[in-house]
């Protein structure tokens, strides 16, 4: 287990860095709003849908919540 990334240092990260950089561990439904709200765009989950009860409707519940946050 490793702790989270600062979300001020992940947010220096994302501003800095020239090349697409992706946020990733630990993310579910419940923090990728505050990410997005950090300026965080790109994001990869796996746990939070691996580990579902429903892991197709998990899935569509992220397809549906990122695509309800696009610019």
């Amino acid at each position: 287990y490793r702790s989270p990334m600062d979300l001020k240092l992940l947010e220096e990260v994302f501003f800095k860095i020239k090349i697409p950089v992706f946020a990733i561990g630990g993310i579910d439904y419940h923090n990728v709003l505050t990410l997005r709200q950090k300026g965080i765009k790109r994001i990869a989950v796996c746990r939070a849908i691996c580990e579902a009860g429903d892991v197709e409707e998990a899935a569509r519940g992220f397809v549906r919540l990122l695509g309800s946050m696009k610019e």
